[in-house]
């Protein structure tokens, strides 16, 4: 029965979680049709992919906020209704984003009426995958197992996006992320009706005393457990970021690839990967998962030079081989990293402590990763240039491993 519920529990909470993302990458993944409708007026070349990377990583620099804003709403008023709000709040951005004409129609208005609607779409992920960890955490016994198929659904949101994308492109050409975009509104009424089937979690029901200001409390209390966390959950942002998205645009701009085979390595390969994450979410209740995901930081670190090393070789043995080489350490972290997160925090401000992790270290990978990329390829070539960022953040992970062997342990 206790197998049984984390399964149920893990597919419900993960459905939304997949839908969400979709929302989110359909950027990255139109990053092309949004540059030319939204900053036509932009001459530079390099100016121009500048700022389209700039908008994406917007989104990921002001997603701490919404961590505490629906951190605080999800420690005083429930899980359930923060679930409810983020699936709508981002179908709604979905949709204004989609009907906004460019900049040929009304000037510089179009990228400003995006951007802050991009911002909004920050805010709500800012609260979706927190409150879906921490709901699923506190609702289950086996939490490795479901906390394993949340994430392998909301990675397949990634997976459903890279799809989506190729049909779109195929059916509506130039107007293909616009159909995208507006798709947000059957995903918004589907991922609330979701959520309807989900009951509040008997831990959060359970709690004595709320906090009103949680992130005080996480400041002055559990101030070195947050930073540990925060640390610990940078190779997962790579991961989201790097390796889900920004790969596609290294691909095709930096290497040059082009042809059938590159445009469904990625769908295929984060296909994959789903196995993965849910091999080492299993994993997690019966190992030493802390050991293990330090040991994937340093795989991490040694294999990034290699792994890319192999992608610049530019034929499809040697792109696919890197990318599985990459791929692998990233996914065993991306199995642990939730309940290690939910450790490290009491009931009454868990949802504000695994926002502010999980949203601060995607705000650090999100906000710089992808242009530093830009910036140190041309400096320090195609390989080292991206490299180097992986060995940044498996540096950064491994520091945060070592401190929480100090941090306080909260299972409660």
């Amino acid at each position: 029965m206790e197998e049984k519920d984390s399964i149920k529990i893990g597919i419900l909470a993960g459905i939304g979680g997949m839908l969400e993302f979709y929302c989110f990458i359909l950027y990255i993944l139109f990053y092309t049709q949004i540059e030319q409708t939204f900053f036509a007026g932009v001459e530079s070349v390099f100016l121009k992919n500048l700022l389209t990377i700039a908008v994406f990583s917007v989104a990921y620099i002001v997603r701490p906020i919404g961590s505490v804003i629906l951190g605080i709403m999800g420690d005083n008023y429930g899980r359930k209704k923060t679930f409810t709000f983020t699936i709508l709040l981002m179908s709604a951005t979905l949709i204004v984003m989609g009907l906004t004409p460019g900049y040929e129609k009304i000037g510089i208005a179009a990228p400003i009426i995006f951007i802050v609607f991009r911002i909004l779409q920050g805010i709500a992920l800012g609260g979706e995958l927190p409150t879906a960890i921490v709901f699923t955490y506190e609702s289950v016994k086996k939490k490795g197992l479901a906390l394993g198929i949340l994430f392998t659904f909301v990675m397949a949101g990634f997976v459903f996006g890279a799809l989506m994308s190729i049909f779109f492109k195929a059916f509506f050409g130039s107007y293909a992320w616009r159909v995208a975009f507006l798709s947000g509104a059957f995903i918004g009424v589907l991922g609330y009706y979701i959520r309807q089937k989900l009951h509040e979690t008997p831990m959060f029901e359970a709690i004595s005393q709320k906090e009103k200001f949680p992130l005080r409390v996480l400041l002055t209390k559990y101030f070195y457990n947050q930073i540990a966390t925060i640390l610990v959950t940078i190779i997962i942002g790579f991961g989201g970021v790097v390796v889900s998205l920004y790969l596609a645009k290294y691909f095709k701009v930096t290497l040059g690839l082009k042809g059938e085979f590159y445009t469904w390595l990625l769908p295929v390969g984060l296909t994959i990967n789903l196995f993965f994450i849910y091999f080492a979410g299993i994993a997690v209740d019966k190992i030493d998962y802390k050991k293990m995901y330090q040991y994937a930081a340093y795989a991490l670190l040694i294999l990034a030079i290699p792994a890319f090393l192999l992608m610049n070789l530019r034929t499809p043995f040697g792109v696919s081989a890197g990318f599985i080489i990459l791929s692998f350490p990233i996914m065993v972290c991306i199995g642990s990293f939730m309940i290690i997160l939910c450790e490290s925090f009491p009931t009454n401000v868990r949802l504000s402590g695994v926002g502010v992790a999980y949203n601060l270290a995607f705000a650090i990978v999100g906000g710089f990763a992808p242009v530093s990329i830009e910036l140190l390829i041309p400096i320090l070539g195609k390989v080292y240039g991206i490299a180097t960022v992986g060995i940044v953040c498996a540096i950064l992970t491994i520091i945060g491993t070592h401190m929480l062997k100090k941090a306080e342990v909260i299972k409660h």
